[in-house]
């Protein structure tokens, strides 16, 4: 809930010029004007590929027992490399000091985004929620009349 409040107030445009939305922050990210997804995906990604990608390599005794939630601003260039930018981990236990900064960065990959035809650098947001039998990945957009949308959700069993 603090999250989709703060995400409201701060997302009220859809370009946005080097803002962290979340409070733990990342170096290393070109953060030159990028567009916020809204009521559509610029950077085309499966998500069941993306869950893989995300969980694939993470020890699967502390992946059972993963709870909680963690989102993620991932920044997308012209050419569909990604950047973690800032992230919320509210996880419990073990899953919470994962390197995520080094699994989106090395092990996802993204399609060049689009918007209207043109490359744009894009923001990505993706949720990930951890709970007693499963796993499930959010892509979230906003857009200024309709606030916060899902663009996408996919469930994975633990």
């Amino acid at each position: 809930m603090k999250t989709t409040i703060i995400l409201i107030l701060i997302l009220l445009s859809l370009n946005i010029n080097a803002q962290h939305l979340f409070p733990t922050h990342f170096e290393g990210c070109n953060t030159s004007l990028f567009s916020l997804e809204g009521k559509e995906m610029y950077a085309q990604k499966n998500s069941d590929d993306l869950l893989k990608e995300i969980t694939n390599g993470l020890d699967a005794g502390i992946l059972k027992k993963a709870k909680g939630m963690i989102t993620f601003q991932v920044l997308v260039d012209t050419l569909g490399a990604p950047c973690l930018l800032s992230a919320q981990n509210e996880l419990k236990g073990k899953i919470k000091a994962v390197d995520f900064k080094t699994i989106i960065d090395t092990q996802t990959t993204w399609t060049c985004p689009m918007d209207e035809g043109n490359k744009v650098m894009a923001c990505v947001l993706v949720q990930l929620i951890f709970d007693k039998k499963e796993i499930v990945l959010k892509r979230i957009g906003f857009n200024s009349k309709l606030g916060r949308i899902e663009l996408s959700r996919v469930v994975m069993k633990k």
